[in-house]
């Protein structure tokens, strides 16, 4: 199983257009669900911060079996998830994520 942390804290110096691109990069990918996908609620790319909605669905629940099923830590914020971006992590496991969102919500 491959692990993804997004809940851990920006490094103390990174490039922060290597963090903006992946911010965008994974923007890009909940957006691209459409209908009955996920509603992305922020994409910070100066914080690496990534906030969706689940419609439909319970964010715990899907906070719960992306790290139960896929290794994918996140955080609950409010009814959301945030994804805490860093620039270590890399565009593959990004599409990964999306991937396991897919077989979540589809």
């Amino acid at each position: 199983m491959k692990y993804i942390d997004f809940t851990t804290s920006l490094p103390q110096s990174y490039d922060p257009e290597q963090l903006a691109r992946r911010v965008r990069h994974l923007s890009a990918r909940l957006r691209d669900f459409g209908p009955g996908g996920p509603e992305l609620l922020s994409a910070d790319q100066t914080t690496g911060q990534v906030r969706a909605r689940f419609p439909g669905h319970s964010a715990d629940d899907i906070r719960r079996q992306l790290e139960e099923r896929f290794g994918i830590r996140t955080r609950l914020d409010g009814d959301a998830l945030l994804f805490q971006l860093t620039p270590h992590i890399a565009f593959e496991e990004l599409d990964h994520v999306w991937g396991c969102l897919f077989e979540l919500l589809f």
